[in-house]
């Protein structure tokens, strides 16, 4: 149903897209105990198709329905009958992602790590600390001294000279 040039094209758009390609081998009941010769290739569409691994380590690949490729219902078939060609396989060797979404992982790493390292030099590049007191002090007095003690000594207010009371001590960390 499609030509050569339209068949490398479905190819290359699904592994570009979703970091996949999946495709079916036909066989006919010709070849001996080969089980036939190849008679076509399917392009499979990578969301109709998940990966299985067995226990024993042997790979299956679950097939939705899809009519354009002469499945006319759900069956799970070994990997013998597909060729799966990976585009970036960060996380498992048998699950690739897009060079797309590859590239937004290690770019949204880089924002997180800006983002992280603006927070520390906004306060004034000091790590957090503990304050500590011999006395017991209840919930709402431990929040109350937590709030104050970051409305008045972080951020913009790094640095500044807190007067402790309740004989408590500051211990950066």
């Amino acid at each position: 149903f499609q030509t050569r040039q339209q068949f490398l094209e479905q190819w290359m758009a699904s592994k570009f897209i979703h970091g996949n390609t999946y495709v079916l081998k036909q066989r006919n009941n010709r070849g001996g105990e080969r089980r036939g010769n190849f008679e076509a290739l399917y392009v499979l569409d990578p969301c109709r198709v998940s990966v299985k691994v067995a226990p024993d380590g042997s790979v299956y690949y679950a097939l939705s329905t899809d009519p354009l490729s002469n499945l006319e219902q759900a069956v799970v078939v070994p990997a013998s009958e597909i060729i799966h060609d990976v585009m970036v396989p960060l996380y498992h060797p048998l699950c690739g992602v897009s060079a797309l979404t590859a590239c937004g992982v290690a770019a949204t790493q880089g924002l997180r790590v800006q983002s992280q390292s603006l927070a520390f030099f906004e306060n004034g590049s000091q790590p957090s600390g503990v304050l500590s007191t011999p006395q017991d002090i209840d919930d709402d007095q431990a929040r109350a001294i937590q709030q104050r003690w970051t409305d008045q000594f972080t951020g913009n207010n790094a640095g500044k000279i807190a007067v402790l009371g309740l004989d408590m001590k500051y211990q950066q960390m």
